[in-house]
């Protein structure tokens, strides 16, 4: 009767067609009901050239459906084919499962809309041709495949001469601040270095031509001669002789907080120093308790605080021009167990600075503060190796200390796993516990781990940068209650100029930030001091901004397969302005905010 039956349709949209005379012949039909198929695409991008013999060059992939398309209803993999000349080293992406050469994913991707960018890191070789292209394709989804390809230009290491102008200066004993040019290639790098003291907030580095600018200190004897190494050229200082210097330091003793109550375990005590001839150290001393002998001062001594670079952008906005600016700040961990009857009643605190000329003078008018540490709760002890400021190296260097925890009925863990090592805010390990030291036994009988509150962890110095570095200890009990232990700095130094850690990994992920961004754009966060940051910005390099310039990230950070560590070590307070940069150029800018450390009421029961 000439009636047409449709029964289905195949992968291509064809419906069969069904008469009584024909009933098997296919004909294309219409898309009745029917969504359009898939169809992706591949892009591959980088930015500016590759140099030969680079480490960790990135390319961004991303894979697309197009603005009519249908989903994507099978899994979908891309698959790198790299060039000779490259070495393929990682691909990751956010959603993406990576493994060697190929990434995989099973979600739908709708029209018009992209999955996250795939980024592959590659080694450029020695012998490398001087322009590659890198293929990348991408299967599966029920589409047709699709092929993407990146041309890149590799350039060889530029050959780099520098010259400084002028080579020497001859400043008159009133010092101040001034500059050399430094002239090279574009693209070449270059570092300064004072080699004496009294030549400080140096430019610390530079890429191409530019200024390299120093601040020489106030003469206080007799002339004196000194030496900048800048771009790998001498600067020769020959500064004249000057009057003697009778002006003192000053400065301020910012925190603990005065009258500070219920405070237990360990106390940063910070603050920051300058002088127009150079801070040279700031000991942290105590007013005597009862009949004890007083000492310089007339006051107990407890210890030198260290000056870190970095730690009070504030100040060195405030006096760029002084000796030593860029390290005003200053901290000392105070262990308070160890203050006069097992840290419990009121001390006062005091802070004295002293400048090259050895003037002295005491900082503010002393901090007084209020220990409970019979009614603490949280663990408590210290790092006793590195020392504070210490220089290490080598691959087996032993960090010793100890802890332990309130209450009879309370536990470190013997195993150590509940105790955390953290350099540069990255956690590493956990320590090998419980081995028993007398001092600490009959410092602190009573406590369950008493006969056994050390432990110490083999740290492989070798895989971090020569430089200053933060260290700490997380340590949790059997109740899960933790504290942070023993943060203090320590210098790496091994053999050469600079060490050359492992290549580093690539991010993992894509920017994950929830933290909301204010009206400029930058994103706030608010700490204690002395606590860890942990931010996944998806990101491989960064700087600090200070007074307008660009510094090097803090003293204690780190950026790790994407994401920023900062452990905040003690005398960092105050705004700091971090910029950090993924590998595609986009900038995340961070404003962090450091706060005093507060205390917790303390207990209405006191335990051993």
């Amino acid at each position: 009767d000439g009636t047409i039956w449709a029964w289905g349709s195949n992968s291509k949209g064809q419906f069969g067609i069904a008469s009584p005379a024909n009933s098997t012949v296919p004909v294309m039909g219409p898309f009745v009901g029917l969504p359009p198929p898939p169809s992706l695409s591949i892009s591959k991008t980088h930015i500016g050239n590759f140099t030969v013999g680079q480490i960790g060059a990135t390319y961004s992939v991303v894979v697309s459906n197009g603005a009519s398309a249908g989903p994507t209803t099978a899994n979908v993999t891309v698959t790198e084919t790299i060039p000779v000349g490259l070495t393929l080293t990682g691909m990751a992406g956010f959603g993406w499962l990576c493994s060697s050469n190929t990434c995989t994913r099973g979600d739908t991707l709708n029209g018009a809309v992209s999955y996250s960018p795939i980024t592959v890191t590659v080694n450029v070789t020695a012998n490398t041709a001087t322009q590659v292209t890198n293929q990348v394709g991408v299967s599966g989804g029920g589409s047709a495949a699709a092929n993407g390809s990146d041309p890149t230009t590799i350039v060889a290491i530029p050959t780099c001469t520098f010259s400084i102008n002028p080579m020497s200066a001859s400043p008159d004993g009133s010092g101040g601040r001034t500059s050399v040019t430094v002239t090279t290639q574009n693209g070449c790098a270059w570092l300064t270095t004072p080699n004496v003291p009294w030549i400080s907030n140096v430019t610390s580095s530079g890429i191409g031509s530019g200024p390299a600018f120093y601040t020489v200190a106030p003469n206080t004897g007799a002339a004196r001669t000194g030496t900048v190494t800048i771009a790998g050229q001498t600067l020769t200082i020959n500064e004249a002789a000057g009057p003697p210097d009778t002006t003192p330091p000053f400065g301020s003793f910012d925190t603990p907080g005065d009258n500070s109550n219920n405070v237990v375990g360990a106390v940063p005590v910070t603050g920051w120093a300058l002088d127009n001839v150079g801070v040279t150290k700031v000991e942290i001393y105590r007013d005597a308790v009862g009949s004890e002998t007083k000492g310089n001062f007339g006051y107990i001594f407890i210890g030198t605080a260290v000056f870190v670079a970095g730690a009070r952008p504030d100040v060195q906005s405030l006096y760029p021009n002084l000796p030593n600016a860029n390290r005003a700040g200053w901290g000392y961990q105070l262990l308070t167990n160890f203050l006069p009857g097992s840290g419990n009643g009121t001390f006062k605190l005091h802070a004295i600075a002293y400048d090259g000329s050895n003037n002295t003078v005491e900082i503010g008018i002393g901090k007084t503060i209020v220990c409970t540490n019979a009614s603490a709760t949280k663990p408590f002890g210290t790092i006793d190796t590195p020392g504070q400021g210490e220089t290490i190296s080598g691959n087996h260097y032993v960090n010793f200390g100890w802890a332990l925890t309130p209450g009879q009925t309370f536990m470190i863990p013997v195993s150590g796993s509940t105790i955390t090592v953290v350099i540069d805010g990255v956690l590493l390990g956990h320590p090998t516990y419980g081995q028993f030291r007398s001092d600490i036994a009959s410092l602190f009988p009573g406590y369950t781990n008493s006969q056994g509150a050390v432990g110490f962890f083999f740290l492989d110095t070798t895989t971090l940068t020569n430089g200053v570095h933060a260290i700490s200890w997380n340590a949790f009990d059997n109740a899960a209650r933790g504290e942070g232990l023993g943060s203090r700095y320590f210098t790496v130094a091994n053999g050469g100029t600079t060490n050359v850690p492992a290549v580093e990994d690539p991010p993992l992920e894509e920017v994950r930030l929830t933290l909301p961004a204010d009206e400029d754009g930058v994103y706030s966060l608010d700490v204690e001091e002395t606590e860890r940051i942990e931010l996944n910005v998806g990101a491989t390099a960064g700087h600090s901004l200070v007074n307008g310039g660009i510094e090097a990230l803090p003293v204690g950070s780190t950026l790790k397969g994407g994401v920023f560590y900062w452990q905040l070590g003690p005398g960092f307070l105050g705004e700091h302005r971090l910029v950090l940069s993924h590998p595609d150029g986009q900038e995340v800018q961070l404003r962090v905010r450091i706060r005093p450390k507060t205390f917790a009421p303390a207990l209405s029961e006191p335990r051993p």
